[in-house]
């Protein structure tokens, strides 16, 4: 998720926890999706597949790195994307059985689609996070 717009950038599905088809795959589709600047920053938890020598060597080559402890998370950030699962998971996963990884892979595509271009956030002055990337000052910052 990108904070600046809520939008959802990079995500992975897995039969796995592995590094490669889970952190790796959701960074790969983030960065194909967005530019990063040198002043990006990457939060995560301190889980095992964050905290792997070939995530954090790749991470450090390009951004700032910033983990949150479970007691002192920084400026409520795992809280907010602990929202967004708990939204899919309340909208989405609790609701439908699906029969295969491919239907439900589908449903995440539209899941997230919907969330970038309809879903209203109060933080973002009731706009979507494609309204909030598309206007004229965000083109601005984002191109500089």
């Amino acid at each position: 998720m990108d904070l600046a717009d809520r939008k959802i950038v990079g995500w992975s599905l897995s039969d796995d926890m592995t590094v490669e088809n889970t952190v790796w795959k959701a960074w790969t589709s983030a960065i194909s999706t967005i530019k990063t600047k040198s002043n990006f920053i990457f939060h995560s938890d301190r889980g095992v597949q964050y905290a792997a020598n070939k995530i954090t060597r790749m991470l450090r080559e390009n951004i700032k790195i910033s983990q949150s402890r479970a007691e002192k998370e920084i400026g409520g950030i795992m809280q907010l994307l602990r929202s967004c699962l708990r939204q899919l998971n309340m909208n989405v996963l609790f609701i439908y059985r699906f029969a295969s990884k491919e239907q439900l892979h589908a449903c995440l595509i539209e899941y997230i689609s919907w969330y970038n271009t309809k879903r209203i956030h109060s933080t973002l002055g009731y706009k979507t996070p494609l309204k909030m990337q598309l206007e004229p000052e965000n083109l601005i910052n984002n191109a500089a």
